[in-house]
C-alpha cells in the first residue's frame, strides 16, 4: 500500500521518479486483476503479456488520478487497468483472426443499413430485407455474421438492452465466475466510454435501451422530433465505435 506521504510527494512534484515509487507499490494489484480474469481470455495470451498491459493502465491511472473527485485509487485504477488489458484483447483478436479493414468496412455497412431498415420500417428488419438492401444473398451475409470475430465489431454485442450497462446483470448462462468478472469489466469498460457522451446523446441511449422508448416517445419527453432522435442515436453509435476503434487501430500502428 502507498502511504499518503508519497502520494503528496507526487502531487507536490510530478516527475517521473516520485511516479515510478506509486506505480511500484500498486505491481501487486495488476497481478491481482489479472489473475481473476485470466481462465477467460483467448488461448495464446500470456499472464506476461496482461500484466504488461495492466502496467500501462496503471501508470496512466497514477498520472490522472485526482483525489479531489472523492475515489479511492484503487477504484480509478481498476478501470484504467482493466481498459488497458481489455483493449490489448481486442488488439489481439482483431489482428491474431485477421480481420480485414475490407471485411470492417462491411461489417459497418451491415450494421449502418440494419439500423437505416430499422428506422424507416419502425420494427427490425429481416435478414432478407438486410441483404436485399445491401446488394447481396442472404447465405454471405449469414456466412458475415457467423464469423465468431465480428463480436469485435457487432453492435449488439456492446449495445444490446442486456449489455447497454444501464440494466441490471441479466443470467447469460455463464459457466464461470472469471467469464461473468470479464463481462461485467467489459460493462464498466463501455460505461467508461459513455461518459464521453454528450448529455442528449446519453439520455437518448438510456431512454432507448433502458426504458425500451422508441424514438417518437423519446422525441416527446425531449421536445425534439423523432427523425433529430434518431440522427442523435446513430451519432452516439458511432462515437462510442470510434472511441473503441481509435484505442485499438493505435495498438494496431504501434505494433506493426
Amino acid at each position: 500500500m502507498v502511504s499518503d506521504k508519497l502520494w503528496n510527494q507526487y502531487f507536490n512534484n510530478r516527475t517521473i521518479e516520485n511516479r515510478n515509487k506509486i506505480v511500484e507499490g500498486y505491481r501487486y494489484y495488476v497481478r491481482y486483476l489479472v489473475n481473476k480474469i485470466y481462465h477467460s481470455v483467448p488461448e495464446g495470451l500470456s499472464k506476461e503479456d496482461l500484466i504488461q498491459e495492466g502496467n500501462k493502465g496503471l501508470i496512466e491511472a497514477v498520472e490522472r488520478f485526482n483525489p479531489i473527485n472523492g475515489n479511492k485509487f484503487e477504484t480509478y485504477a481498476k478501470i484504467r487497468i482493466t481498459g488497458s488489458i481489455f483493449d490489448f484483447i481486442r488488439y489481439y483478436k482483431k489482428s491474431n483472426l485477421g480481420i480485414s479493414r475490407i471485411k470492417s468496412t462491411r461489417i459497418r455497412e451491415i450494421i449502418e443499413k440494419k439500423n437505416e431498415l430499422e428506422q424507416m420500417l419502425n420494427r427490425t428488419p429481416s435478414k432478407q430485407e438486410i441483404a436485399d438492401a445491401l446488394n447481396m444473398n442472404v447465405e454471405d451475409y449469414e456466412k458475415i455474421l457467423q464469423e465468431k470475430e465480428v463480436k469485435v465489431f457487432y453492435e449488439e454485442d456492446y449495445l444490446d438492452r442486456k449489455n447497454i450497462g444501464f440494466e441490471a446483470e441479466e443470467d447469460r448462462g455463464i459457466e464461470t465466475p472469471e467469464e461473468n468478472y470479464l463481462m461485467k469489466e467489459e460493462k464498466n469498460l463501455l460505461q467508461e466510454k459513455i461518459k464521453k457522451l454528450n448529455d442528449v446523446q446519453k439520455k437518448v441511449l438510456q431512454l432507448y435501451y433502458y426504458e425500451e422508448r422508441n424514438f417518437k416517445e423519446i422525441g416527446e419527453e425531449l421536445s425534439l422530433t423523432e427523425s433529430r432522435i434518431s440522427q442523435i442515436h446513430k451519432k452516439a453509435i458511432h462515437r462510442l465505435k470510434y472511441l473503441f476503434d481509435e484505442t485499438i487501430d493505435g495498438k494496431i500502428r504501434a505494433r506493426g
